[in-house]
């Protein structure tokens, strides 16, 4: 039996498998399902996403989920039941696929669980060691960092410069980035970024009939092409088609 891996699940909900290829997926796989939020796959510790396309309902979820993974260099293991495209079998993201109309479940799952063992598994210790290494900053961050932190996170929707920050620190720009990198983890601008595109997310969702262009200035960007820009970067989408598949 292959290695079992994390899987997080979208398209079909996994009870909707024939109970065969459910206990075969549940054998091999630790399951996390997410349903119709693509928005998953921009997440950096995920490489891979199972997708399981029942008739016809997810056809459109899936060829955006691809996008994404084309984007952002992440993988997609398809389950279909025989209605599955030929030309998008020959997409390079795709992982692996399994018919549960003809393969054999418990062979098929455990080959894709070995070929993901193959692929992912350096991936996955150098995630977890980094991982490891920011929970051991955090625990020794500073109280002046993480009162850093708090202001970012209370602002996100002003100017936040990191020359600024650094000053108001009395230190210089360029110690203050080192600082910040060893004890974050990730670069002044890249956290910045990163937390104003969740911040993005959560409006988008929670402030459905919201212009994007607002949504643009709650979070802290005063050009809205740049803003569309900069969310498809690292979601691999755009903002309006992220609402449209995660809105009900």
């Amino acid at each position: 039996m292959a290695t079992k891996h994390v899987a997080h699940w979208l398209g079909s909900p996994v009870n909707q498998l024939p109970q065969q290829v459910q206990d075969a997926c549940h054998s091999c796989f630790t399951i996390i399902e997410h349903g119709q939020d693509v928005s998953i796959l921009s997440e950096a510790n995920i490489h891979y996403s199972l997708f399981f396309l029942h008739g016809a309902e997810y056809q459109e979820l899936l060829l955006t989920a691809l996008r994404i993974c084309v984007n952002l260099n992440k993988y997609l293991v398809i389950i279909h039941d025989g209605n599955f495209d030929k030309m998008i079998h020959r997409n390079d993201v795709i992982f692996a696929t399994m018919d549960i109309t003809q393969d054999d479940p418990l062979i098929i799952t455990d080959a894709i669980c070995e070929k993901l063992s193959l692929k992912f598994s350096s991936s996955y210790k150098t995630s977890n060691l980094r991982s490891q290494s920011l929970a051991n900053s955090s625990q020794n961050m500073s109280k002046e960092m993480q009162e850093i932190l708090r202001h970012i996170e209370l602002n996100l929707t002003q100017d936040i410069r990191e020359e600024d920050v650094a000053s108001y620190c009395h230190y210089s720009i360029s110690y203050f980035s080192k600082l910040f990198k060893k004890m974050v983890g990730v670069s002044f601008r890249d956290y910045i970024c990163s937390k104003r595109i969740t911040l993005a997310k959560r409006l988008l969702l929670e402030e459905p009939n919201a212009k994007i262009a607002f949504v643009a200035y709650q979070c802290g960007y005063h050009d809205v092409s740049y803003f569309s820009r900069i969310f498809k970067k690292k979601t691999g989408i755009s903002p309006g088609l992220f609402r449209q598949v995660n809105v009900p």
